[in-house]
Formats: structure tokens, sequence, C-alpha cells
């Protein structure tokens, strides 16, 4: 079945609220490196794997614990959550 020109229209407003919401890595990377505070880094994994290692100034908040804390979130900040592997 062909697309049609809607399907189209819905692709472009999927991908472009989708590029809105996401950060790149390099961007990452570098306003932690630089020290800069334009947004809370939430590491996703296991506590375990938090304890052993984290991005200097992450929060630890495990996946499986996210719902329950994210009433807790300001509404006014952006949040980049970042794991591997083992959660």
């Amino acid at each position: 079945m062909p697309n049609t020109e809607k399907d189209f229209h819905d692709l472009k407003h999927y991908f472009a609220l989708k590029l809105k919401a996401e950060t790149q890595m390099t961007d990452v990377f570098r306003q932690v490196r630089d020290g800069k505070d334009a947004f809370v880094l939430l590491d996703t994994r296991s506590r375990n794997s938090f304890n052993k290692g984290h991005i200097p100034g992450a929060w630890s908040v495990p996946q499986n614990e996210l719902d329950q804390h994210l009433p807790a979130l300001a509404k006014d900040r952006t949040y980049v959550t970042y794991c591997y592997g083992e959660t």
C-alpha cells in the first residue's frame, strides 16, 4: 500500500516532536565538561551500577522507579536520562 500525503505529514510531525525532545550526546558531554547547569542528568541504571561509577552531578533514578519520582521533578527543568544495558 503506497504512502499517502497524510502519512508523510504525520511522519514529519512525529519526527519534529521527537527531535525537539532529544538532546545530542555531544551537547550533553560538552555541557557536563564545561560545568553548565542546563539540565539534570538522570542515571536510570540500577543503584548498584550508579554506585560503581556515574557522571558527576547525575541523580540516581533507576528505570523501575522512574514513574514514582516523576511527580517530584520540577516542570521548569530539562532532564536527560542515560543508561546502558544493565538497568
